[in-house]
């Protein structure tokens, strides 16, 4: 089940609007002996980040942060119990199933994943004809090349969607059942980067405020399990139209500054296009 949780400029309707575009990227570890498998009466930790969909020629992908993939793998080889891989497509405003997810259990295979000193961290997987049918059939859609291609000037608003671990709930009656936030938080862009060294691929810096209170009144003050979702960019017309772009994945966050760092998307879009990736 998802709750969408909402924050000043967005409503629940703009955040479901969004929210097609995104799924949750789900697992369990109940590794026995571990402070995970003993989590919730020892029926393990969930876990949950995100990931995106995007079209490049006519191609469906799936899009998240590279070190999420680094850290499942580096799990399985110090030999952690990860099982209940799947992706939840419901966060949309035209999701026919409120209660859908598809089995992701062969994943390792099919991630092509990059995290490395460049600035890039990024995984990127094609779309299954299985899985993109799947995802299909509840109104999940893939953003087109034109919102992360052609991105607009002056860009007005920027908004972090993905799923703060401190705003899921769980509950162990007849099993483990997980109540999921999605979320969306404004942040300001920085345009004179506190980053050093810059990276080759300068990442995209936003300032990320240190008290934030939904309209339902929860407080999140870290954002912490929003790695790997998209930084989006809005630009509203003369009549308050707006236009919108997706411009990158959260990536790393410093808490005591208040800064957030995302892999810019376009150049992964090109290298796709290219074939390179």
């Amino acid at each position: 089940m998802i709750v969408a949780v909402t924050f000043p400029m967005l409503t629940e309707e703009d955040l479901r609007f969004f929210g097609r575009h995104c799924v949750l990227f789900c697992w369990v570890d109940s590794t026995p002996g571990t402070e995970y498998g003993k989590a919730n009466g020892g029926l393990g930790k969930p876990f949950t980040t995100t990931a995106f969909l995007m079209w490049v020629r006519n191609k469906g992908f799936l899009i998240t942060a590279g070190h999420i993939l680094g850290g499942i793998e580096d799990a399985r080889r110090r030999g952690q119990k990860l099982t209940d891989f799947l992706l939840d497509d419901t966060l949309g405003f035209q999701a026919k199933y409120s209660d859908h997810s598809i089995p992701f259990g062969d994943f390792d295979t099919v991630w092509k994943k990059h995290v490395d000193q460049d600035g890039l961290d990024f995984a990127v997987m094609a779309l299954s004809p299985h899985i993109g049918r799947k995802l299909q059939a509840n109104c999940a859609e893939p953003i087109d090349e034109e919102r992360w291609k052609n991105l607009p000037d002056k860009i007005e608003e920027y908004y972090l969607f993905g799923a703060p671990d401190k705003l899921h709930e769980v509950d162990t009656i007849g099993g483990l059942h997980v109540k999921r936030a999605f979320a969306a938080i404004p942040v300001q862009c920085i345009n004179d980067s506190p980053e050093s060294p810059l990276t080759k691929f300068p990442r995209i810096v936003y300032r990320i405020s240190s008290e934030l209170t939904s309209q339902s009144g929860a407080r999140l003050d870290d954002i912490d399990g929003m790695s790997s979702g998209p930084l989006v960019g809005v630009k509203r017309d003369k009549t308050g139209k707006p236009r919108y772009c997706f411009l990158g994945i959260q990536s790393s966050w410093d808490k005591s500054k208040g800064i957030g760092f995302a892999t810019p998307l376009k150049p992964i879009g090109e290298w796709l296009e290219l074939g390179i990736i």
